[in-house]
């Protein structure tokens, strides 16, 4: 007999909570930062500016529907935060945006970095190095197709999209844009994790169907096992990638 599902202790949701509060709220007291720099002489001074915000979400979801092999996800509580940091100076332009995000599950937590990235700043062109995200496509953009940049798709109802990694180079004037990208690596589109047990294929998110265990042959049922064959990471990323967009 199956055990009905309890949520989580309310003390857990709490701490985490908490914790999380406390690191947002750190952050957020050195918001807008001002300093200015020393330049060389003859020079303009600018002051350099620094911006860092982000936003913390609790929820709970109650699912109209049920599923007969996983009752305990038919109700769902989702905390997760999110920190963006912008830094410029008279020389370079500096970012990051990451966020973190747990369904009160070792296997549905993660960390997730959208942007990581570094640009000089220049008057005609700029240079980007790292993670970043692009207007590449609205179509891609606006149906969360990821054919261009990958989503991380934890929650299938919230995809995050996720910057391409590598060396990019921008014009953009008022009448034209020219953006080329390349890299000797690609992180693909991210879902929920997948799991083998007993030949079969399973996860602990509302979002997978895991397939058929056996099939009806002349009329005997013929029983159908699956194994997992994971290539090794480095294997996986390093894939070259370039795109040009104008």
């Amino acid at each position: 007999m199956k055990k009905p599902y309890t949520p989580k202790p309310l003390g857990v949701q709490i701490r985490s909570l908490l914790t999380l509060t406390i690191l947002l709220m750190t952050a957020l007291s050195v918001h807008a930062q001002e300093a200015t720099s020393t330049l060389p002489a003859g020079a303009t001074s600018n002051n350099n500016k620094r911006q860092i915000y982000g936003n913390l979400r609790l929820e709970g979801m109650q699912y109209m529907t049920t599923l007969p092999e996983s009752p305990n996800l038919t109700y769902s509580q989702f905390l997760s935060a999110q920190v963006s940091y912008i830094g410029e100076t008279n020389w370079f332009e500096n970012a990051i945006d990451f966020g973190a995000g747990t369904f009160f599950s070792r296997s549905q937590s993660h960390i997730a970095v959208h942007e990581l990235y570094s640009s000089p700043r220049t008057a005609n062109y700029r240079v980007y190095v790292g993670r970043k995200l692009n207007g590449w496509s609205a179509m891609d953009r606006e149906w969360n197709m990821g054919v261009w940049q990958p989503y991380f798709e934890i929650d299938a109802l919230r995809p995050e999209p996720q910057g391409l990694s590598g060396l990019f180079f921008d014009v953009n004037r008022d009448n034209y844009q020219f953006l080329a990208f390349a890299s000797p690596l690609f992180i693909p589109t991210m879902g929920p994790g997948i799991r083998e047990e007993n030949g079969a294929l399973v996860s602990d998110s509302r979002w997978y169907r895991s397939p058929v265990t056996e099939q009806d042959f002349i009329g005997r049922p013929i029983p159908i096992t699956y194994s997992l064959s994971v290539p090794e990471t480095t294997k996986l990323a390093s894939q070259q990638s370039y795109g040009v967009m104008g």
